[in-house]
């Protein structure tokens, strides 16, 4: 298997493909977030009808936005950021989900990726709401990192662009090229992100 380092060549094609790629699993991974703890918690009287949401679907997004709870109501509001953000993206590079599935990605793919974790239905509600606080966090990471890159041409980003931090425009972002669209609407998503996580943290610190 192929593994990608800073000093590969930067192509804004392979980018792009690889970008994307992410965004989409991670909308698809969130909402299997937002799955377990629903039938871990508000709905776990149907927890042995909805075991896995590859055999059991649920496949309109609208219904973890009726959930009492917090927490998936957050994830909820995670993933339509994700869903809204991809498809005015795609349109601009005249793609569409099932191409970049059926191109091989795995590498390009994982050069930025979060962890995403396979298996969630032997975790409990606590480790799952956690992973998924996790998860958020690690996606911001991801998606400055695309922006950096998308910035210089290049996948060698500098240290004092990937160390300390700060998602606001006297801090981390005063780095990036926000001429660039890509780059500003990246910006955008990471500051939506960042209200979002605000919010989980303040959620998740009332429920311990």
């Amino acid at each position: 298997m192929k593994t990608t380092k800073p000093t590969d060549p930067f192509e804004l094609t392979p980018c792009i493909h690889g970008m994307t790629t992410i965004i989409t699993y991670a909308y698809t991974h969130i909402l299997n977030f937002c799955y377990a703890l629903t039938f871990k918690k508000s709905l776990k009287a149907l927890a042995h009808e909805f075991k896995d949401p590859e055999e059991n679907p649920i496949n309109d997004v609208e219904f973890y936005q009726d959930i009492d709870d917090p927490i998936v109501r957050n994830g909820y509001n995670s993933a339509t950021l994700l869903i809204n953000y991809i498809h005015p993206f795609l349109l601009r590079y005249n793609l569409d989900h099932e191409q970049i599935m059926n191109l091989n990605l795995n590498d390009e793919a994982k050069r930025y990726a979060p962890t995403f974790i396979t298996y969630l239905r032997g975790k409990s509600y606590l480790q799952t709401s956690l992973a998924y606080q996790r998860f958020l966090e690690e996606l911001s990471n991801t998606f400055y990192h695309y922006a950096c890159a998308l910035s210089l041409n290049s996948y060698q980003i500098p240290v004092y662009m990937r160390t300390s931090l700060n998602y606001t425009p006297q801090g981390s972002f005063k780095w990036l090229n926000s001429d660039h669209y890509e780059v500003q609407s990246l910006i955008e998503l990471i500051e939506a992100l960042q209200k979002l996580e605000a919010e989980l943290k303040e959620i998740m610190t009332k429920k311990r």
